[in-house]
């Protein structure tokens, strides 16, 4: 759920890791984080992340299994109160079964931006979604493959052939 979740909001792996119950908004569909829990980039105020259908229904499972926990991702062992092995276990377990090499947690994020950039949406929104206190840092994580790029540049020559 951890991976999914990643997925699917564009979240730093701490802020899904380190998720409390008391971050998310079942009302209005998002996390809500303090700026102590983010990468604010000298902003003030809390970070809010919109939750699709998926996301959401996500959340809503595991609060029925675990909602009694401060934590969404309460620790198996150890004192800090939330999940930290996740990335062991991505190496270990996940990235072995989905036989993947080098594809790292954080490469989630990036995905979240590449489709989201592929589906249509501005570099703002983009950042807006992903947290970012500039547009510098969202251009990294938006990678294109060449299929847009290459249906962009059919279209524009399109516009300049003659019509028959």
């Amino acid at each position: 759920a951890v991976y999914r979740l990643l997925l699917l909001t564009g979240a730093r792996r701490n802020e899904i890791a380190g998720l409390r119950w008391t971050e998310v908004d079942f009302d209005r569909r998002r996390l809500v984080l303090p700026p102590s829990r983010t990468k604010a980039g000298g902003r003030t105020g809390d970070r809010r992340i919109s939750l699709n259908d998926m996301a959401f229904g996500i959340l809503q499972r595991l609060y029925k299994t675990r909602g009694r926990s401060q934590f969404v991702f309460p620790a198996t062992k150890g004192d800090n109160g939330y999940a930290t092995s996740e990335s062991k276990i991505w190496r270990d377990k996940v990235l072995p079964k989905a036989k993947l090499e080098g594809v790292r947690i954080h490469d989630l994020r990036h995905s979240f931006a590449s489709f989201a950039l592929a589906d249509g949406a501005s570099l703002p929104m983009i950042g807006k979604a992903l947290g970012h206190a500039n547009s510098r840092a969202t251009e990294r994580y938006a990678h294109l493959s060449d299929d847009p790029v290459r249906a962009l540049a059919e279209r524009i020559g399109e516009r300049f052939s003659p019509k028959t």
